[in-house]
């Protein structure tokens, strides 16, 4: 009785995590890569060396603190990457957390490069 109790719980959390999994990506695609603001939050320094053409540079560590000043309202279209992808996973979480409802993860710093390159 117990292992079946066990199967359902797993079932019923592996359906959740699915749900959600699915409403994220489906959120990444609602973003229109033209209207975006794309958010670097790599470090000043690293974003100093290089950025892509209208980035705005919010640090990961400054993301929950500083972001209302660049992006006011929670339906801002906003774009977010890093150099390779973690930070900008953990910064697109937090931003979705916050109640932000347009956020697309870029992940690398080259992804971010060929986006707002394919803009039109």
């Amino acid at each position: 009785m117990l292992l079946r109790y066990t199967a359902i719980a797993l079932l019923v959390w592996v359906a959740a995590a699915c749900s959600s999994a699915r409403r994220t990506a489906a959120s990444e695609r609602a973003v229109d890569s033209r209207a975006a603001m794309v958010i670097d939050v790599r470090t000043p320094q690293e974003f100093a060396s290089g950025h892509v053409r209208g980035a705005i540079n919010v640090p990961v560590d400054q993301v929950q603190s500083r972001i209302k000043e660049v992006a006011k309202s929670k339906d801002t279209p906003l774009m977010v990457h890093c150099q390779s992808g973690g930070r900008s996973a953990r910064a697109a979480a937090a931003l979705r957390e916050m109640g932000y409802t347009n956020v697309k993860d870029l992940g690398s710093y080259a992804n971010a490069q060929a986006a707002v390159e394919g803009r039109n």
